[in-house]
């Protein structure tokens, strides 16, 4: 089945935006679906945090000796399931994907570094995932501050993580996708780090360098803005957006349930089915089109009926925040 039987105008607006149902794009496949995305453009550069592990591991009473509750079977499981999640979109046509991953909370948890760090890393040097990376002719480098947990005791891992990724990026001299794994990463750090970077460059050029050239200082190689941000469990980006790499429509999604549940092919198309057909990406400059009497009868009712309900208002049990929709 071609794309093209798929694809109808959008009824009800006076613009000839095509446009798929969501029941006809799941039915969609991956190499279709980045047709699609080769034809807009976009999304580009997609981030997600696949977190919640130590929330699944909790309703395990077996697992509770573990102090972060970061048993090494399940942190592997998360780690595959995350290059599975990046291979899913870079079939989709997504050129960047950043695992925002080790958070510096996470670095000052006792005894994280280093049996932490190889528990969350170890698995993305490994077959499986190297034939993913293979696949795809990808890249993987690190971002945040690398510098401050190379200095934590017994931080010289990450220099060996550092070179063995850079080993592997050698087998790819002309990388065509790029994963960006954040280490280190928070945004009031970042921030920090960014300007560090502009005074650095003006004090070597004279001037004030350009959003571009900062993205150079600070990541070694162009990198798009983040078009999808994508955060599993809690209604908040826990430092996982890089300051610079926000833009005006970065859109932001919320799977209720760990990512370990979460992240499955449908869930990955019904979000990049939202990002391309529903969602307004136009910076601020869309201009509103008519809309017919059932449509604003449709969008007054939804207006009505969802007046006393608040996207993010969840239930505390025991020490876990869960999100329900009222």
């Amino acid at each position: 089945m071609t794309i093209e039987r798929h694809i109808r105008k959008n009824e009800g607006t006076s613009n000839e935006q095509e446009f798929i149902s969501l029941e006809e794009f799941l039915k969609l496949t991956r190499n279709e679906i980045a047709e699609i995305v080769k034809t807009t453009q976009k999304p580009k550069n997609v981030t997600f945090m696949i977190d919640g592990t130590r929330r699944m591991l909790k309703l395990n009473p077996e697992h509770h000796s573990d102090s972060w509750l970061y048993h090494q079977d399940h942190i592997r499981v998360l780690m595959e399931k995350s290059i599975e999640v990046a291979d899913c979109f870079f079939d989709m046509g997504v050129e960047v994907v950043m695992g925002p991953l080790i958070s510096l909370g996470n670095l000052h948890r006792e005894g994280f570094v280093p049996t932490g760090l190889e528990r969350l890393l170890l698995p993305l040097t490994e077959e499986r995932s190297l034939g993913i990376i293979k696949k795809h002719q990808v890249h993987v480098t690190f971002y945040g501050d690398i510098g401050h947990a190379k200095s934590l005791p017994k931080g010289e891992i990450v220099q060996d993580f550092q070179d063995n990724f850079e080993r592997i990026n050698r087998q790819v001299p002309s990388p065509k996708k790029r994963i960006l794994i954040g280490l280190g990463f928070s945004t009031d750090r970042e921030t920090t780090l960014i300007a560090h970077k502009a005074v650095e460059f003006f004090e070597r050029e004279g001037r004030l360098p350009t959003q571009e050239e900062l993205v150079l200082e600070y990541f070694g190689f162009e990198v798009p803005s983040v078009d999808i941000f994508i955060r599993t469990n809690e209604l908040k980006s826990s430092g996982g957006l890089t300051p610079f790499l926000t833009q005006p429509n970065t859109q932001l999604y919320f799977p209720n349930s760990p990512g370990i549940i979460s992240f499955t092919e449908p869930n990955v198309k019904k979000i990049l089915h939202d990002y391309l057909f529903n969602r307004s990406l136009s910076a601020g400059m869309h201009q509103h089109q008519p809309i017919n009497s059932d449509q604003a009868q449709r969008i007054n009712d939804f207006y009505h009926n969802s007046q006393n309900q608040i996207t993010g208002v969840g239930s505390r049990v025991g020490d876990i925040w869960i999100h329900e929709t009222e």
